[in-house]
């Protein structure tokens, strides 16, 4: 019996496997993650890495974080919010990324605009790129590390197109790196041609991998039952948290022509 390649199959055969001293070479790095926990989940080993080196980082939080619990009744959105942010204060602390390096846009979470041809989505979009422009100009990253780009949560690739718009806008001298999250268990030999345009890089994370876990649990709406009025609710449950239990951390860096 045959069985499809993943796209996690891809990155562990393609991979370019480096130490984590790498990072140390990335300089003032600026993180954008689509929701809090994004930035634990996807980097939070890079992160880590990046402080030992003492590293500059700066964490972009682009959406309120709000409807992983949508039906909440004893949590209202705002409430949501505000624990969510805490929540992504507690797991920078962990990754030793100072409280005044978060920002946060506070885009409707599931609804982050893309470019797009109706007035209303247009100018949401604009007025994003907009506010990353300005975080981009007080940052001055030499390395932005960004949602994949064809990940296939809407609000990751939402984030990317963010993220990039502004960063062509800029036009700073930066490294763009993309991490993949979900979808990892996706065929991926039809998105071969994709593929074939990025070079894949693999971290290792391994002398930090208990600061990243610790990260992760720092968001405890997302790990148990902080929210637990809404049954429907998304949780990170055991299946879904080992996806994240492994020594490298993976990149995707567009292959220049």
């Amino acid at each position: 019996m045959s069985f499809a390649r993943t796209l996690f199959d891809h990155l562990r055969e393609n991979a370019e496997y480096r130490p984590g001293r790498t990072v140390a070479d990335f300089g003032p790095t600026l993180v954008v993650a689509p929701h809090p926990d994004d930035e634990s989940l996807g980097c939070g080993g890079t992160i880590a890495l990046l402080r030992r080196y003492e590293r500059p980082v700066h964490i972009l939080f682009v959406s309120d974080g709000t409807m992983s619990h949508p039906n909440s009744l004893r949590f209202k959105k705002q409430v949501r919010r505000m624990i969510r942010e805490e929540e992504a204060h507690a797991a920078a602390a962990v990754l030793n990324v100072a409280a005044q390096n978060l920002h946060f846009l506070r885009l409707p979470d599931t609804r982050i605009p893309y470019p797009g041809s109706e007035p209303e989505t247009s100018q949401a979009f604009e007025a994003a790129v907009a506010d990353v422009g300005h975080i981009l100009d007080r940052v001055k990253p030499a390395t932005v590390l960004l949602p994949w780009q064809y990940d296939e949560h809407r609000d990751h690739a939402a984030s990317w197109h963010i993220g990039v718009s502004a960063l062509n806008r800029s036009e700073l001298p930066v490294r763009r790196l993309e991490y993949p999250m979900w979808g990892m268990e996706r065929d991926c030999d039809s998105h071969a041609n994709l593929l074939a345009q990025h070079d894949c890089v693999a971290i290792d994370i391994r002398n930090v991998v208990p600061e990243k876990q610790r990260a992760i649990a720092a968001h405890r709406s997302q790990v148990s039952g902080v929210f637990n009025d809404d049954p429907d609710g998304f949780v990170l449950d055991e299946a879904l948290l080992s996806r994240f239990h492994n020594s490298f951390e993976y990149f995707l860096a567009e292959r220049q022509p």
